[in-house]
């Protein structure tokens, strides 16, 4: 939801938003086998435990960048990305575990209603993400539509953009 809005009022360099992009899922792609391996090695529980970790992790940093680190915002996006998919592929993965415990248990297939459950929480997720990416910033004094973004309003963007996410992931560990 912010990538846009921190390259155009922090960096100061919108156009490189599609590379940003790109370089975040071809990071999440690349460690795909990387994930896979590790989970295979140390168990999806905690491999997926990792992956949020990770992701909490190099969120960090993200509250640190200023004007002109538009690098450095692609290098942490690429790092920090490169956690995505994993974080998809166990969850899904362990969904589906958990749909068979469950009909070994239960003598019933009732995979259509844990696949339902599932999508309902993971457009939940989605749409808190969207609301706290736009409701967080104003809170903290960024207005995208202002002729000048204040340096004050910057950090806070940035604050949000990085911190935000890594308390989220820190909180879903616990999980």
């Amino acid at each position: 939801t912010l990538h846009r809005l921190v390259l155009k009022d922090v960096m100061g360099d919108e156009s490189v938003f599609a590379l940003m992009l790109l370089i975040e899922n071809v990071a999440t792609l690349v460690m795909v086998p990387v994930w896979l391996w590790l989970s295979l090695r140390i168990g999806k529980h905690q491999a997926l435990l990792l992956a949020v970790l990770w992701l909490a992790l190099w969120s960090l940093p993200l509250v640190l960048l200023g004007p002109g680190d538009s690098t450095w915002l692609m290098v942490l996006i690429a790092i920090r990305g490169s956690s995505f998919a994993s974080v998809l592929f166990l969850a899904n993965s362990i969904a589906a575990d958990v749909i068979d415990v469950d009909t070994l248990a239960s003598g019933q297939q009732r995979s259509g209603l844990y696949f339902a459950a599932w999508g309902m929480a993971i457009k939940l997720s989605l749409a808190l993400g969207v609301l706290l990416g736009t409701l967080l910033p104003s809170l903290v004094g960024y207005d995208p539509g202002a002729d000048g973004v204040t340096q004050d309003a910057q950090h806070g963007l940035m604050v949000v953009y990085g911190l935000v996410p890594a308390l989220m992931m820190a909180a879903a560990a616990l999980f």
